[in-house]
């Protein structure tokens, strides 16, 4: 099972510290870049599951963009954060407190959905996730993932090793995009599509304002230089898999 009370107490903590979830010291080109990459604004603007909101990092973007939003998170304070944040920007979007392993839609009612990096905080329970998420998408429906790589350098020592000097709960590890393609076609979607790309581009200056975070982007730069050379896979798994009709 996922560890909710670990997941809620991780997001309360750090709105509290920062206003807001951990991806938005990002600035908005760097979202944009992974919304783009997953391809969900190739297509029409209906409605759109935010599987795992947060605080909208994403979810409100795509309102911006013109597409209805739904927004569901377990994190009761994440959920109060999108929601006054999207009637700030007074944008098509609802964001409501829910649980991804039993969510409360009827079958079929959503034509995309999309999830970023929410997955690898529960990686146990992927199986029964990607059936609910089957189960809550219409016939021919899309869903669109952005997961960390377990074959890129960065994300093996982050997630094996850096768990004591980082912010990570524990149960997250970086997801195997074979296996995550597996799960997906086990779960009755097909013409499942991915690629790997880079991490992270764009860093807002707020980001690295203290010497622990400027030392983490040293690091980080540093082994995505190395990945590079030794023609390792990109930080960032990006799927795009459609219903299937069985």
């Amino acid at each position: 099972m996922q560890n909710k009370l670990a997941e809620i107490k991780y997001q309360t903590e750090y709105i509290k510290k920062c206003g807001s979830y951990k991806l938005l010291e990002c600035p908005d080109k760097e979202y944009m870049r992974l919304l783009a990459e997953s391809g969900i604004l190739n297509e029409g603007r209906h409605m759109v599951l935010d599987l795992g909101c947060g605080t909208g990092a994403f979810g409100l973007r795509l309102a911006r963009l013109g597409f209805p939003v739904v927004g569901i998170d377990i994190s009761i304070l994440s959920i109060k954060v999108a929601a006054r944040l999207a009637k700030k920007r007074n944008v098509n979007a609802d964001f409501i407190v829910a649980d991804v392993e039993k969510m409360p839609f009827r079958d079929r009612a959503f034509r995309l959905v999309f999830c970023g990096f929410v997955l690898h905080h529960m990686p146990n329970v992927l199986t029964y996730i990607m059936q609910e998420i089957n189960r809550i998408l219409a016939l021919g429906g899309k869903l669109f993932l952005c997961e960390p790589n377990a074959f890129n350098l960065g994300c093996f020592i982050t997630y094996h090793f850096g768990k004591n000097l980082t912010d990570l709960t524990s149960k997250e590890r970086a997801l195997n995009p074979k296996e995550l393609v597996g799960f997906l076609a086990l779960s009755g979607f097909v013409s499942i599509n991915f690629k790997d790309i880079s991490a992270v581009e764009h860093i807002s200056r707020d980001s690295v304002s203290s010497l622990s975070e400027m030392a983490h982007r040293v690091i980080d730069i540093a082994l995505r230089g190395v990945s590079n050379l030794l023609f390792m896979p990109g930080g960032v798994i990006v799927i795009e898999a459609t219903k299937g009709v069985g």
